[in-house]
């Protein structure tokens, strides 16, 4: 999981002494055949934990969700990150109880401004080292702020006999394409780059969830891997038999209006204001359309805005309360077309995946992250980035003909079946493994 992850999810209601305790999505119990990697791993973050009054700890919902499939596989898992008291008002997070024991939770200052940043390097420095000295296999990413613990192990691996597995999910600090960086931006994005490409080159095994970013950050492709992120859990995927049923009423012109949702964090960089611009174009045509946004961020007022000068009209938009990932999510997905996702950046969106395992089509950005994933005129409809004007010419035809998406609501449900969370978990997995055997066998540690 990145830093920095797509969650239209809602609250979760505290008990009196801790949060509610609930995975955020359907878990399924993992085959007994699972691979399984035994040997002490040590894994670095920069998502915060929380520890309440009694020792026990919590982190975000999503992030726990993603942290105990890594357990499953991975049953002598530890935690290096930065933890602090858990908050009075907690929302939105999940007990981890297999890191509760001793030992399990090694803590870093967190970084909230560039004067705790600098008074934090030499503290996080050796607390990294320290955490790093009590495993066998190292797993680091690249993203967090203001430094990613990646780089604080430059140096150390060698020396301490460990393996180091180098992750890349998502590139936040990246400059977006086309477009002038201001001076930080652009110091923010070599900086990071350069010590990336470093990273990578010392580790023992790489894995990325795109080409686009190992050909930027290495080059290379030995001791490599392509894992595509994706977080639907095998229960979320809705039944073929069930998905007929809505395209055979769809096709016989019943369900009203085209109906497309845009869930997304509410930034300038999830391209809110493109789907916002479309929205307007398609108000001024009169096409029958009704878009539903979900999210929270910046940009929310701007959403909000949107859904007060379209409450009526052939095209209609509205605001949605958020709900929590899991279950309700897949829900309220579920009851739409086709699903907008308007990226800037060139991460690769995980909703994606959601957007298919419930039937829906997907009209996207055509950005590194998103071509990875899908296939243009097959499961998906692309567009430009920014291009709000292509956006609104596409879902002005589509709500003309809602058949034609027919097709593609059958392929991406299809393309979804294989590309679950625990499939993730389980390709990833394996892969290590065979990369630790090659790694003892030519004289690892």
């Amino acid at each position: 999981m990145s830093d920095d992850p797509i969650r239209p999810t809602g609250p979760a209601a505290p008990e009196p002494a801790a949060p509610a305790v609930a995975p955020a999505a359907p878990q399924d119990a993992p085959p007994s055949d699972d691979p399984v990697i035994a040997e002490p791993m040590m894994h670095f973050t920069n998502i915060p934990a929380f520890r309440d009054g009694e020792g026990r700890v919590w982190t975000d919902e999503l992030w726990a969700y993603d942290l105990e499939a890594h357990h499953r596989h991975e049953p002598n898992l530890m935690l290096c990150c930065p933890v602090e008291p858990l908050p009075e008002n907690p929302q939105r997070l999940s007990r981890l109880a297999f890191l509760e024991p001793e030992g399990r939770l090694w803590p870093v200052r967190r970084d909230y401004g560039w004067g705790s940043v600098l008074r934090n390097i030499p503290h996080n420095r050796r607390a990294v080292r320290q955490a790093a000295a009590q495993a066998r296999i190292w797993r680091t990413g690249g993203a967090g702020w203001a430094i990613p613990l990646s780089y604080w192990l430059l140096g150390a691996h060698r020396a301490q006999g460990a393996f180091w597995h180098m992750n890349i999910e998502s590139s936040t600090w990246r400059m977006l394409p086309g477009r002038r960086p201001g001076l930080r931006q652009f110091l923010e994005h070599h900086f990071h780059l350069w010590m990336h490409r470093r990273c990578l080159r010392a580790a023992d095994w790489r894995s990325f969830t795109q080409k686009a970013y190992r050909e930027e950050m290495l080059g290379e492709t030995e001791r490599s891997f392509i894992s595509v992120a994706s977080w639907f859990s095998e229960k979320a995927l809705i039944p073929e038999a069930a998905l007929e049923e809505r395209l055979a009423a769809r096709a016989r012109g019943e369900g009203g209006r085209l109906r497309a949702i845009y869930p997304a964090r509410l930034v300038a960089e999830k391209g809110v204001e493109t789907v916002l611009a479309a929205a307007d174009l398609l108000a001024a045509r009169g096409a029958e359309i009704e878009i539903d946004l979900i999210g929270e961020g910046p940009l929310e007022g701007a959403c909000r805005a949107a859904a007060a000068k379209h409450a009526e009209g052939p095209t209609r938009v509205r605001f949605l309360d958020q709900v929590p990932y899991g279950r309700p999510f897949f829900d309220l997905i579920g009851g739409y077309d086709i699903g907008l996702v308007a990226n800037r950046q060139a991460e690769q969106p995980r909703i994606i995946f959601d957007l298919f395992s419930q039937g829906l089509a997907v009209l996207a950005t055509r950005t590194d992250g998103v071509q990875e994933v899908v296939e243009d005129g097959r499961d998906s409809l692309l567009v430009s980035v920014d291009d709000a004007q292509a956006m609104a010419d596409a879902l002005a035809w589509l709500a003309a003909d809602p058949a034609a998406l027919i097709p593609l609501r059958r392929a991406g449900r299809a393309g979804a079946q294989s590309r679950t969370h625990e499939d993730m978990h389980r390709r990833r997995t394996e892969a290590l493994i065979e990369e630790l055997a090659r790694w003892k066998a030519a004289g690892g540690a």
